[in-house]
């Protein structure tokens, strides 16, 4: 997968989970822990997207790489 690809992909992620916050913010089934690890999530994609796009250099963690 080249970069574009990534950040392609990255970005499909995090609208996934805004998807879930959006349906999440009128749900009182949802506790504020699980609605901050989906805007968590959406935030690290959207940024991790960015960073390949623009070939910025970031350190990689949880055991992907490009």
């Amino acid at each position: 997968m080249n970069d574009r690809e990534h950040a392609a992909m990255m970005l499909t992620l995090a609208k996934h989970d805004l998807s879930a916050l959006e349906c999440m913010q009128d749900s009182v089934s949802f506790t504020t822990a699980i609605f901050g690890f989906h805007a968590q999530q959406a935030a690290e994609k959207f940024f991790k997207a960015f960073w390949v796009e623009h070939q910025i250099e970031f350190r990689k963690t949880h055991g992907w790489s490009l």
